[in-house]
């Protein structure tokens, strides 16, 4: 599955020496990830869920897990709030989800 996949990543990630912000990035990338998609064996995965993932990406308000109308939502219900609001995305070139 999935996320195990991901937990694996994570610690063999981890102990490479790179920045903490890094694995952070990293951490919070791979999580949100999973989150669009679900949790699901990974030979399932499917150009439809890169799609899923990239649309997710273009619709990702910066900040949204520090953000009040945000803060408590799923990833997959966050893009929907964020959508409706017509919210500007995250820079794709930072990468970051935050």
């Amino acid at each position: 599955m999935l996320e195990q996949r991901v937990e694996l990543f994570l610690q063999q990630f981890g102990q490479k020496q790179r920045a903490e912000a890094n694995k952070l990035d990293a951490a919070c990338t791979i999580q949100l990830f999973v989150g669009i998609i679900g949790d699901k064996p990974l030979s399932t995965i499917k150009a439809e869920d890169m799609d899923r993932w990239l649309d997710a990406l273009a619709h990702w308000p910066p900040n949204a897990s520090k953000r009040k109308p945000y803060r408590d939502l799923s990833p997959r219900e966050l893009v929907i709030v964020a959508k409706r609001n017509g919210e500007a995305p995250i820079s794709l070139r930072t990468g970051r989800t935050g």
